[in-house]
C-alpha cells in the first residue's frame, strides 16, 4: 500500500546516457510541474500507483516553474530539488497529486504522485523531490 511513489521516468535514462557519452550536450533538469492524476489515485483504499515510465504530459497542470540553481542541493548521492508554488501564484484552489521534472530535452524525466491535496492561492506549497543515485528506473 502507498501513498506516494516517486520514479525516474525512460526520458532521463535517453538524455543522461547519450551526455555522459560525450553524443549530446550537458543534461540538466530545467522546470517542474504541479498537476493531479484522478487515474493513478484510489481515494477508496488511500493509495496510489505509479505513472507510466514513458509519460510524456501533465494531467491536470496548473502550476509549472522554470528552475534555479537556488532550487538545487546536493547531499549524500542525492539531488535534492525545491518545487515553490508562491502565495498568490493560484488564482483558484487547486488539486495537487503529481509533480514532474522536465529535463534539458523538454520530456519528463522524473514524476511523483501522491494522496491528493489541496494548494490554496493565499498559502502556495513548497515540495521537495530527490533522485537518488545511481538512478533506478525498475521501482
Amino acid at each position: 500500500m502507498s501513498y506516494l511513489l516517486a520514479r525516474t521516468l525512460t526520458a532521463c535514462v535517453d538524455g543522461v546516457g547519450p551526455s555522459m557519452g560525450g553524443l549530446a550536450g550537458a543534461y540538466t533538469i530545467k522546470k517542474f510541474h504541479m498537476g493531479h492524476s484522478p487515474s493513478l489515485i484510489d481515494a477508496g483504499a488511500s493509495t496510489v500507483q505509479a505513472m507510466p515510465l514513458n509519460a510524456s504530459e501533465v494531467e491536470n497542470l496548473f502550476y509549472s516553474k522554470t528552475l534555479v540553481a537556488d532550487d538545487f542541493v546536493w547531499s549524500n548521492g542525492k539531488l535534492l530539488v525545491k518545487c515553490v508554488c508562491p502565495p498568490a501564484a493560484l488564482a483558484d484552489p487547486k488539486v495537487f497529486s503529481t509533480l514532474y521534472l522536465e529535463d534539458s530535452n523538454g520530456a519528463l524525466s522524473h514524476g511523483m504522485v501522491k494522496l491528493p491535496d489541496t494548494v490554496l492561492p493565499e498559502t502556495g506549497a513548497e515540495t521537495w523531490i530527490y533522485i537518488e543515485f545511481p538512478i533506478n528506473t525498475t521501482a
